[in-house]
């Protein structure tokens, strides 16, 4: 239950700010369509944020991404949010009303936001996880608590 707790307000806070920034600057959202689309987020990032977290845990185990391995680290949660966000955001702007022509320009835009996102992302992730008292990663010989 912790882990929900800490993946599900992680990702509202992040996917909140870090997208919104995307829409306005790079794509144009107007106000009306701004609030729209992060109110229409909120759903989708409360249901997907666990399996997200999920996602997250069984690469980096999957890997053997070990606490203190920020190489590592850097690239898989690069993987991870490029692969799980990417194909979420452009339903979220779909069921939004953005038109196709807004979809095209978010798209390259928000995977190339993923790309910059996904390393702090991983950090605030494991920050909050830590604040809920959830294990972040494993030791050497060890493995994340699910």
């Amino acid at each position: 239950m912790r882990r929900l707790i800490a993946d599900t307000i992680a990702l509202v806070v992040f996917c909140t700010v870090a997208a919104g920034l995307v829409e306005v600057l790079v794509v144009g959202l107007s106000g009306d369509q701004l609030l729209y689309t992060r109110l229409a987020a909120i759903p989708a990032i409360v249901l997907t944020a666990r399996p997200y977290g999920m996602w997250r845990d069984m690469i980096f185990r999957r890997f053997g991404v070990r606490d203190g391995d920020q190489t590592r680290a850097t690239f898989f949660d690069t993987l991870a949010f490029v692969s799980f966000q990417g194909p979420v955001y452009a339903l979220i702007l779909l069921f939004a009303g953005a038109s196709a022509g807004q979809i095209v320009l978010a798209i390259p835009a928000a995977a190339a936001a993923m790309v910059l996102a996904g390393r702090p992302y991983g950090i605030f992730l494991d920050w909050v996880r830590r604040m809920c008292g959830v294990v972040v990663l494993p030791a050497a010989a060890g493995r994340a608590d699910d």
